[in-house]
């Protein structure tokens, strides 16, 4: 999806200036989970573990996945839960996620 892509930085710069003010990007991010398409999902994977980018940002692509609730979200997030290189914040947030997730199953 162009515009997840579109925030990313080239030599210090930009590609796109309305797409790289974090919150468009979070919003857009928010509003693909609330829709529940696992088609954004590889899109989500790719913004969570990209460590370029800015923590509010990832923080929306965890709840968009926990939203989303597909096998391929539910694994990426507890992947990101067990990989070492990934920020002790986003791992918080990834377990809340994940929690609220377990809990839905079950009701």
């Amino acid at each position: 999806m162009g515009i997840l892509e579109s925030g990313k930085t080239v030599q210090g710069k930009a590609n796109d200036s309305t797409n790289a003010v974090p919150d468009v990007r979070k919003c857009t991010i928010l509003a693909l989970g609330e829709l529940g398409d696992s088609r954004a999902t590889e899109d989500l994977i790719g913004i969570l573990t990209d460590k370029e980018e800015k923590n509010d940002v990832r923080f929306a692509a965890a709840s968009a996945l926990g939203e989303i609730g597909d096998s391929r979200a539910t694994e990426a997030l507890k992947a990101a839960l067990n990989d070492k290189t990934v920020d002790n914040e986003i791992k918080n947030k990834v377990l809340l996620i994940l929690s609220k997730t377990k809990s839905q199953e079950s009701q």
